[in-house]
């Protein structure tokens, strides 16, 4: 079960893991990109909820992704792209 300290939603928050090589295993974007563009429901909600396991951490974490470029990388992996069975997404 997750715990309200995994869950990071502002830079400072993500600094925990800053460095750290966390694979995603979960990517549900809350926007969507169209023509080459980020396209989002408003100004003010994340762009998408990232599930990671880190090393570094003992639980997996929720992140959310505020970032238009680190959102599009996640999509062109996990919507354009697509990741096979054995193939992981790693960030940093």
């Amino acid at each position: 079960m997750q715990q309200e300290n995994n869950i990071m939603r502002k830079d400072s928050e993500w600094s925990v893991i800053d460095g750290e090589p966390c694979r995603v295993i979960d990517f549900t974007p809350l926007a969507s990109v169209k023509n080459g563009k980020v396209v989002a429901p408003n100004l003010t909600d994340p762009y998408a909820s990232i599930t990671l396991e880190c090393k570094k951490m003992p639980n997996t974490i929720k992140g959310y992704v505020t970032h238009k470029m680190d959102f599009t990388h996640l999509w062109t992996a996990f919507r354009e792209r697509g990741i096979s069975d054995n193939e992981e997404v790693i960030i940093i």
